[in-house]
């Protein structure tokens, strides 16, 4: 088994202020957080900025605000498999036309309709929640939300909050 943190944060950019209005939530972003203790340094793995990266832990923490990390333990088969998506995936692009079709989402689910995301594009680019979801070998959607995957993780590996 190996043990991965799937993390919840916020930003006070503008973007993640308009997510977080807009699915009445504090989080606005998700990311894998990896530790490499033989190297002895810590990456997280995620979709932000413009594109699908790896970034120093602690220099994640000098433009994010960690609302809550749940570690779970995944196979070694699981973690092989989401490695070797990782280090194909790295470099593509951040989704943000997906982001933008998903304030459509948002108002159907005002209106109590589910409505498909006009703008999603498959794996030619990913949102953070997506991006995690393949990771972790999830059925994907290009409708979640990260607060809705945080609700779901909890639920899966029995987390307390």
């Amino acid at each position: 088994m190996r043990t991965i943190t799937v993390g919840f944060s916020q930003s006070y950019k503008i973007g993640s202020k308009l997510i977080r209005l807009c699915t009445k939530s504090k989080i606005s972003h998700c990311y894998l957080r990896i530790d490499y203790p033989k190297y002895v340094t810590t990456v997280v793995y995620h979709a932000s900025g413009i594109s699908v990266n790896f970034e120093n832990y602690t220099h994640f923490l000098t433009h994010s605000n960690v609302v809550d990390e749940i570690t779970i333990q995944v196979s070694e088969d699981d973690f092989e498999t989401g490695v070797k998506f990782q280090l194909q995936e790295v470099g593509k692009p951040y989704a943000i036309r997906q982001l933008l079709g998903y304030s459509f989402v948002l108002i159907g689910k005002i209106f109590n309709m589910k409505i498909k995301n006009p703008l999603a594009n498959g794996t030619k680019s990913y949102v953070c929640s997506e991006l995690v979801m393949k990771f972790l070998n999830m059925e994907e959607s290009e409708n979640l939300t990260p607060d809705e995957l945080y609700q779901i993780i909890k639920m899966k590996y029995k987390v307390n909050s």
